[in-house]
């Protein structure tokens, strides 16, 4: 029965530590990514918009680079 029960309990923790750190790496991806498009000069954004209009792009990439 103990090893049952420490094998479940293990289980369980790794799943729950699985979970914690994916959220916690998509949200140091996301701030990181917001901080380098804020950094980022409103001028090269417009170029790189802009270049992706010339090229004719499906709208929702462009939306997406933004």
């Amino acid at each position: 029965m103990r090893q049952q029960v420490s094998r479940l309990t293990s289980r369980l923790m790794s799943r729950l530590t699985s979970r914690l750190m994916s959220r916690l790496m998509s949200r140091l991806m996301f701030r990181l990514m917001s901080r380098l498009t804020s950094r980022l000069t409103s001028r090269r954004m417009y170029h790189l918009t802009s270049r992706m209009v010339q090229k004719k792009m499906p709208p929702m990439m462009c939306l997406r680079l933004r």
